[in-house]
């Protein structure tokens, strides 16, 4: 393994012993009012940076699944969804949405073995560093790849940046609901298509 593997690796480690203990002995309604939203902010937080490494992991097992050696095959896996749901927990459905947008978020590589980048960077960025969750940005992924091929990528790319922006909110204002991104999108869409 790699330092950038074991490195993740040893973290989140320390994440499960620092943190099992104090999850553990959470009493949500003897916090006060302030307290509560606030923790239930900090978690959200910790769950969408720990929802950007499970994304990429996850795209990566559809790479592995579909490469020219099948690592995941030779494990015994069907294929990358059923890999990422037995290890994950998930539901084939949630398994099959976390494969399809790490796929669609992680860096390519060519053929001679260089980074090609992510075909939505600012979604890629904006989930790496914990500030989108993985509901929102699917549905920015979904919503700009339909009309990619239609749109001058230029006034995509920029048009993606700016909903993810919006998206993200900041530290006075929480990231938009998946919901309200949704429609943040179609209006997004609307003025450029």
């Amino acid at each position: 393994m790699n330092t950038n593997g074991t490195a993740l690796r040893s973290r989140v480690a320390d994440a499960i012993d620092l943190l099992a203990d104090p999850v553990g002995d959470l009493a949500p309604a003897r916090l006060s009012g302030d307290e509560f939203v606030s923790l239930l902010r900090e978690v959200g937080n910790l769950a969408r940076l720990v929802s950007a490494a499970e994304t990429a992991l996850a795209g990566e097992a559809a790479n592995r699944a579909s490469g020219p050696i099948d690592t995941l095959g030779a494990l015994g896996y069907a294929n990358a969804v059923e890999a990422v749901a037995i290890q994950t927990s998930a539901s084939d459905p949630e398994a099959k949405r976390r494969t399809r947008l790490g796929t669609a978020l992680n860096s390519g590589l060519s053929s001679t073995g260089a980074e090609t980048g992510s075909a939505h960077p600012h979604v890629a960025a904006s989930m790496r560093a914990g500030n989108l969750g993985p509901e929102a940005a699917l549905i920015i992924v979904d919503a700009f790849d339909k009309i990619s091929s239609r749109i001058d990528p230029a006034l995509v790319l920029e048009a993606e940046e700016s909903i993810v922006r919006l998206a993200e909110g900041t530290q006075e204002v929480p990231p938009l609901r998946a919901d309200l991104v949704r429609d943040q999108v179609a209006v997004f869409i609307a003025a450029i298509d």
